[in-house]
């Protein structure tokens, strides 16, 4: 990584400790069978939905799930063949500034989301997205285990598979078998 890259990364990485200091959520297990919402953090550069992300939107929204999508894009915009919609906010690199804050309107759009969960599908860090789960008024933020991740998010699986299908039902399967503390005090 470049020194100015790392620098400016530094600098993000201050504002989302100054902003996350800030939000005040209430942390909480919520069994799968209760989840009402989650939202999706992912980055893509197809211009079509990736179909891992299609297929574990479908999964959720067969068990009844409400589910938000939100895409920092980093391909050509103009070939991006699917566009936003109620349940899906998409951002590119000209919504960032230059410490990669998302901007003033990508955090604004994002805070009218409300939701349970929120999961950030990515296999490799990518601050924008990072910047806005940790600045969610979620009740769990869940991830792959990174150290960017650590001070931000609830619940890391640490995973070493590459393939984000395999990433999925790991995640999956982990949201599942969560149980809430007032239910671990009957065990």
């Amino acid at each position: 990584m470049s020194f100015l890259r790392e620098f400016r990364l530094k600098v993000g990485l201050y504002f989302l400790r100054k902003h996350a200091d800030k939000v005040r959520r209430g942390k909480s297990v919520i069994s799968f069978s209760n989840l009402k919402s989650v939202v999706l953090l992912f980055e893509s550069d197809m211009p079509t939905m990736p179909p891992a992300i299609e297929t574990l939107t479908h999964t959720l929204n067969k068990e009844n799930k409400k589910v938000y999508q939100v895409i920092y894009y980093t391909g050509e915009i103009e070939k991006l063949e699917y566009g936003p919609h109620e349940k899906r906010l998409i951002f590119t690199g000209k919504d960032l500034n230059i410490f990669y804050k998302p901007s003033k309107r990508t955090i604004e759009g994002f805070a009218a989301i409300t939701a349970d969960y929120i999961i950030d599908l990515n296999l490799i860090d990518c601050f924008p997205l990072i910047y806005l789960a940790g600045i969610s008024e979620a009740h769990m933020r869940i991830g792959r285990q990174s150290e960017m991740r650590l001070p931000h998010y609830d619940l890391l699986i640490n995973s070493h598979t590459e393939d984000q299908q395999e990433f999925f039902q790991h995640l999956l399967h982990y949201i599942k078998i969560l149980i809430p503390q007032f239910h671990e005090q009957l065990f």
